[in-house]
């Protein structure tokens, strides 16, 4: 048997309530496995440990599987009446057969032996703090996962879709209409839609977008790229910062800018102590054309 393929352990995804009564217990073997059996019981059953008590569990057959590249995942669902399990694993391949515990692999002839330890895998507790709970109205909820399909080139009036270039118009937040058609092709129809519209017209609940890009581009808000001085953080970390052509919304007040572009530096900087000192509007030529833009002097904070 291949052993280096085989691998568990009683907690984090191998390991876990699914409710307060089911627990949900996953083994990954190597191709060569065919059968995996799991003899589990309660810790307690032949009594208080420190005793000469001899535990022996029941077997059941893990049936659910799944071919991974390299791997075989196996998974079982089972109830202890306790909330407590102690448990190790039946290996079979073509040929052989190993018993597999927390402190390593023991043969079938190995197992016969008396008053050999056992190292049993044990979850100790299914303690209800520890299950997630799913509320109801999720059941019924609408989700989407947004990813955008192209970034904003700052150019607002400006919309390339599939090769085509389209012209559009922007209206504000509130104003009506309250989305446009911009282009039509029979691959689909591309509108603007304020954010706000858009959760109205789509019966959203709850959304995860992936990239802000996506309504800050399709809302009409004017994005003020972020420029850094290198008064204090010195050129070559002026020039990475900037090269990440970071942007903020216009319309957020100063002080939501101010955390907006120090969580920006956060990230790009994790062990830096820089935050923002100054923040200045301007207009200069930026990529070619007169763009206003957010010039940021930084400090040490």
């Amino acid at each position: 048997m291949e052993f280096n393929g085989v691998f568990h352990q009683a907690y984090d995804n191998y390991c876990y309530p699914l409710n307060e009564d089911e627990l949900i217990i996953n083994i990954k073997t190597s191709y060569d496995v065919k059968k995996v059996n799991i003899i589990l019981g309660d810790p307690f059953a032949a009594g208080i440990l420190g005793g000469g008590e001899t535990w022996n569990g029941d077997k059941q057959p893990i049936i659910f599987k799944k071919k991974l590249k390299h791997q075989i995942w196996w998974t079982t669902t089972v109830k202890p009446p306790f909330k407590r399990l102690k448990y190790y694993f039946e290996l079979i391949t073509e040929d052989e057969r190993w018993f597999y515990f927390e402190d390593g692999f023991v043969s079938a002839e190995q197992m016969a032996l008396e008053g050999r330890s056992r190292q049993c895998f044990v979850f100790p507790w299914m303690n209800p703090c520890d299950i997630p709970v799913t509320p109801k109205w999720v059941n019924d909820t609408i989700w989407y996962q947004i990813f955008p399909d192209r970034f904003c080139n700052g150019d607002h009036s400006i919309l390339t879709f599939h090769g085509k270039t389209c012209k559009i118009e922007l209206f504000p937040e509130g104003s009506k209409p309250s989305f446009i058609q911009s282009c039509n092709h029979k691959e689909g129809l591309i509108m603007n839609l304020s954010r706000r519209n858009f959760i109205k017209i789509a019966g959203l609940s709850a959304a995860a977008v992936a990239g802000a890009a996506l309504f800050t581009g399709c809302s009409g808000q004017l994005m003020l790229p972020v420029r850094f001085s290198a008064t204090v953080i010195g050129k070559d970390i002026q020039k990475a910062l900037d090269t990440k052509q970071f942007s903020v919304v216009a319309s957020l007040k100063p002080d939501a800018q101010e955390n907006a572009i120090n969580a920006f530096v956060r990230r790009q900087l994790p062990l830096s102590m820089y935050e923002v000192d100054f923040i200045e509007r301007k207009t200069d030529t930026l990529d070619g054309k007169e763009t206003d833009y957010l010039f940021v002097t930084l400090k040490n904070s």
